[in-house]
């Protein structure tokens, strides 16, 4: 618990109530699964409900158990997710959640997300209600879908790149400069000279050539940077 209360403490959880707390994690956590031993059949243990559909359940508890004095939407969000690390689906990898934006509706912002009308009008009929649990699984969803657009163009990106390096000589940096771009969100000409060891006027010139080539864009910021 004082994990829980130092990591959700930055978001305003504040004190939690221990009772409470211990409460809410063996009823949503995942069931521990025996070991197998040679001969047997595997454990049968492990929780009955899907593991997003226990996120969700356990997010909606959050909020209403009485576990933090003011809780909040991202508190029970990043509760709930902690959970499914444990050893559930996102214990490698994060549920991209937060990628649903452009899903999400506008509503209370003291309660868990709601979805945009014309999302919830794809789910259900105009006068029935979103629940939450179906809200929170249409994210998860969408999120990743655009992940997985994010992820196709980035692919597309590195063939470009692979490109490059088979028509520009074996002196050509443009190959290395597209495999630094693919690692970071955005990157700066003097960030690129420093990751490959070359002068900042050759990492501007190269990030020129990449835009030039529809390969990167410059982002726009407080400060000049290039992103694919």
């Amino acid at each position: 618990m004082g994990d829980a209360e130092a990591t959700l403490g930055g978001f305003g959880a504040g004190p939690l109530d221990a009772m409470r707390f211990v409460e809410w994690r063996e009823t949503f956590a995942p069931a521990p699964v025996p070991r197998r031993r040679f001969g047997s059949r595997g454990g049968e243990g492990g929780p009955k409900r899907p593991a997003l559909l226990r996120a969700a359940q356990a997010a909606a508890a959050w909020m209403e158990s009485g576990i933090a004095d003011n809780p909040t939407p991202l508190q029970a969000m990043l509760a709930a997710i902690a959970l499914l690390a444990r050893g559930g689906p996102a214990g490698t990898v994060c549920v991209p959640v937060w990628a649903a934006y452009p899903a999400v509706g506008f509503g209370d912002r003291a309660a868990l997300p709601t979805l945009r009308s014309d999302a919830a009008d794809r789910l259900v009929d105009r006068d029935q209600p979103v629940t939450w649990p179906l809200a929170f699984l249409h994210l998860v969803a969408e999120s990743a879908r655009a992940g997985l657009r994010t992820l196709d163009r980035l692919e597309a990106a590195a063939a470009q790149g692979r490109g490059l390096a088979s028509g520009g000589g074996k002196r050509s940096r443009l190959p290395d400069a597209v495999a630094a771009l693919l690692r970071v969100p955005v990157l700066p000409p003097k960030a690129l000279a420093a990751r490959l060891g070359i002068a900042p006027q050759t990492g501007t010139a190269l990030l020129r050539e990449l835009a030039a080539k529809g390969l990167v864009r410059e982002a726009r910021g407080s400060f000049r940077a290039f992103a694919i």
